[in-house]
């Protein structure tokens, strides 16, 4: 392989490095992947314990013992290619040598959601084209995003408090601006967790809530979840405008809005029970950026 300007071009076939446990079902979803490139010319060297898989699956390859599993690891150049889902202690060791490795180290696949762009890239490479630097940093991106994942468990124990921990986020959205029009952003979300709050809400009618929604949504009903039900309350700038409590969720509403009617035209509004249709006609009457409730009683008044 040679590049330039962080472009590579390959010239040589490519030798397959495939780490893992047999006994994981992660593995079979390489299997397309493991028999495109080995109709390709690819070299393709597996650990032994998945020989049999590999032979069962007719992909012609090379079982490889500890020993041999280890000289081959180091051997990989940056022509070569490592799929190592992570399972397994030998995949976790594998993933880690790479990526500890910086400049020369081979492509790393262990994720089978991303073995199509890999392999289109492949493909491109063998025309004549070049396997770019931000392939291979992405697929890094991806292989370092899983090993944390595996990891951060064991970091954080079984303390309520841990003294360290791992924050895993993914990115949920971007926005088309940040709070002020010449900003940008974005919204991450614990990746270990199901998605839940204002991000993991549905949107039942409207567009995509900004930035500066997002936010007023969040307060408004974070604000709710501690009040007695039903309760409302009115946000704008992440401050409450008027909050309030009744009999009925239409008489929270209105009691909300009395404490400063004029103010709550733009506002969002939070609510911590199901929207009735007494409720989405009073907000219909008024003028607002948004609304959040835990659902919607009467599908009518969606």
């Amino acid at each position: 392989m040679v590049g330039s300007s962080g472009e590579y071009a390959i010239i040589a076939p490519m030798r397959v490095l495939l780490v893992a446990s047999p006994a994981h079902a992660t593995v079979a979803r390489f299997t397309p992947t493991l028999a495109t490139l080995a109709a390709q010319g690819c070299s393709i060297e597996a650990c032994l314990p998945l020989s049999s898989e590999l032979t069962r699956e007719g992909i012609p390859h090379v079982a490889l013992g500890d020993s041999e599993l280890d000289a081959a690891l180091r051997g990989l150049t940056d022509g070569d290619l490592l799929i190592a889902p992570l399972a397994g202690p030998a995949a976790l060791g594998a993933v880690a040598h790479v990526i500890g490795r910086g400049a020369g180290a081979p492509l790393l696949l262990v994720d089978a959601n991303d073995a199509g762009d890999l392999v289109g890239s492949l493909a491109m490479a063998r025309d004549g084209g070049t396997v770019g630097a931000a392939v291979r940093e992405r697929l890094i991106q991806s292989a370092a995003f899983a090993l944390a994942s595996v990891l951060a468990p064991a970091a954080r124990g079984n303390d309520e408090f841990p003294e360290r921990q791992l924050l895993l986020l993914e990115r949920v959205r971007t926005f088309q601006h940040g709070e002020n029009p010449h900003q940008r952003a974005a919204a991450y979300q614990h990746a270990l967790r199901n998605r839940a709050g204002v991000l993991g809400a549905q949107l039942v009618q409207g567009s995509e809530p900004t930035l500066n929604d997002v936010l007023d949504l969040d307060a408004g009903a974070r604000l709710v979840a501690d009040l007695p039900i039903p309760s409302a309350a009115l946000i704008r700038h992440t401050d409450p405008i008027g909050v309030a409590t009744a009999e009925t969720p239409l008489g929270a509403l209105k009691r909300a809005l009395g404490t400063d009617h004029a103010a709550a035209s733009g506002a969002i509004v939070a609510l911590n029970m199901p929207i009735d249709r007494a409720v989405a006609v009073e907000i219909a009457s008024g003028s607002y950026e948004a609304v959040v409730a835990p659902g919607v009683a009467d599908e009518s008044a969606a």
